[in-house]
């Protein structure tokens, strides 16, 4: 189950490692506005496509089920109740946010505090998301036969922290094949988690149900998301670093993964 959640979730790595390789060379070529313009037209055409799929994926919908605040939070409530949704809901929480401050604030660190060029920072960025595609379905394999799945995210926590410090030690005297390895570690490991989460997500959900918890700890997990970058950025203008950043959400990674190391086994 594990590594059929991991290979579905490497779509997202797939695009963010296709955006870092591509548009850093369009957007010098073309101009910033340019290559926003492309993405969002290439976003329209993806819907469009996407559409003939649509009435197959809507077959269990129920148009005249009434829709009410309480309908909408009542999964919430459940993931709350039950220790172990909780676990993983609080851990994508934190591991997510750490995901999206690497994705988001890579390339603006190494540009502005190492002077890397453009490219080349873009580089790095397809580098972790190539990590990440690549820890995405190993650790799906290895949460499948070798270990048990939370304990498994748990070292992923710890090593995940381990590689942001690393990030935040770089120097512009590094050697470009340094920084892109501890670029591939950290995308590996703060990239590579979700599928092992959302396979233990839907393990622990009650029968017939894990499509609605799945998306309920999905509702947390994408709070890390909305929440990361603007205290990344607000960390960064307060200390006038990016090191910073990196070494608070490192750190919030290190601490959940021990905090899922320190779980009674169930």
């Amino acid at each position: 189950m594990a590594l059929t959640f991991s290979i579905k979730q490497t779509g997202v790595p797939a695009g963010a490692a296709l955006a870092g390789a591509v548009l850093p060379g369009f957007a010098l070529a073309f101009g910033w506005r340019a290559t926003f313009l492309a993405v969002a037209v290439l976003g329209v055409v993806i819907a469009a496509v996407a559409q003939p799929t649509r009435a197959a994926l809507d077959a269990d919908r129920v148009p005249m089920r009434p829709l009410s605040l309480g309908s909408v939070f009542a999964p919430l409530k459940l993931v709350f109740a039950t220790p172990a949704l909780t676990e993983m809901a609080l851990s994508g929480f934190i591991y997510a946010a750490t995901q999206v401050c690497l994705a988001s604030f890579l390339v603006v660190y190494l540009t502005e505090a190492l002077s890397f060029s453009l490219v080349t920072a873009g580089l790095a960025l397809t580098v972790a998301n190539v990590g990440g595609i690549v820890g995405r379905i190993g650790w799906g394999t290895v949460a499948d036969h070798y270990v048990r799945p939370r304990t498994l995210l748990g070292l992923i926590g710890l090593a995940a922290g381990a590689c942001a410090y690393g990030t935040a030690a770089l120097g512009a005297a590094w050697p470009t094949v340094a920084v892109l390895g501890i670029c591939a570690f950290f995308g590996a490991t703060a990239i590579g988690w979700n599928g092992v989460q959302l396979a233990e997500i839907a393990r622990s959900a009650p029968d017939g149900q894990a499509g609605t918890i799945t998306g309920a700890a999905g509702f947390v997990t994408f709070a890390g998301v909305v929440l990361g970058p603007p205290t990344f950025a607000l960390l960064a203008a307060l200390t006038g670093s990016y090191r910073v950043g990196f070494a608070v959400f490192g750190s919030l990674s290190l601490f959940c993964g021990l905090w899922l190391l320190s779980k009674p086994r169930r």
